[in-house]
């Protein structure tokens, strides 16, 4: 059996774990095995690969940059990411909010936007990768599961699509959050893990001088994917 590893690698607060809640309902529960750090992948590749047909793990790293096998399964097109790109100035709102300690300063801010920059092209220069962007995703989840679905080659009906989506309203997820403690094993979400979702925060939250740093570092990246400058 040729494992299909399903990777939800997308962004920092661009609606990855959402991803990984409608794949986790297209594949089937069996296969998910949750948030993955990139040193316990190989560990992983040992256990799994050759027994299921799919395994669907979440993680944001490039996991091709660390793992002999994980390279080795990109070159067998058995690596799917599934990724989900954000306008990085909302990106930088939500984690002043969610991971202040990650950027609260010129320098922190520096160092992510470049990295994320640098990460999303690596995930999205695998040709057969599923990429979405957030504010389009976010309008409707069935036709995201759908998009999915096609993508890994378990294809569902819009019917199920449908009923997938449902599970996983804002309202619905908001609900599933835990309210205090450590993130939940299953839907991977801390406190405080869901706000508002809405798209151009940062032209009312961010302050001026970031949004222009952010502009100089990453303003092709921003152009190229469709969001507008200040």
């Amino acid at each position: 059996m040729k494992t299909k590893w399903i990777v939800c690698c997308g962004m920092r607060r661009s609606g990855s774990t959402l991803q990984y809640l409608l794949a986790r309902e297209v594949i089937g529960y069996e296969s998910a095995i949750g948030w993955m750090i990139w040193q316990n992948f190989d560990k992983a590749v040992l256990e799994f690969d050759g027994k299921r047909e799919y395994v669907l793990l979440k993680t944001h790293p490039y996991l091709p940059e660390f793992s002999d096998f994980a390279r080795r399964l990109v070159d067998e097109r058995r690596l799917i990411p599934v990724y989900v790109h954000r306008d990085l100035r909302d990106v930088v709102v939500s984690l002043l909010q969610f991971h202040a300690g990650m950027v609260n300063d010129a320098e922190s801010i520096r160092s992510v936007v470049n990295d994320m920059v640098r990460v999303d092209g690596l995930w999205r220069s695998i040709r057969w990768a599923h990429v979405s962007r957030y504010d389009v995703m976010m309008i409707s989840g069935a036709v995201e599961a759908l998009r999915i679905s096609q993508s890994i080659g378990k294809e569902i009906d819009r019917s199920r699509a449908e009923r997938i989506g449902g599970m996983f309203t804002k309202k619905k997820v908001e609900k599933m959050q835990p309210l205090e403690g450590r993130p939940d094993p299953e839907t991977m979400l801390h406190v405080n893990h869901i706000q508002n979702g809405q798209t151009g925060r940062w032209r009312n939250e961010l302050k001026v001088e970031w949004v222009e740093l952010i502009e100089r570092i990453a303003g092709n990246w921003l152009i190229a994917n469709g969001y507008k400058g200040a």
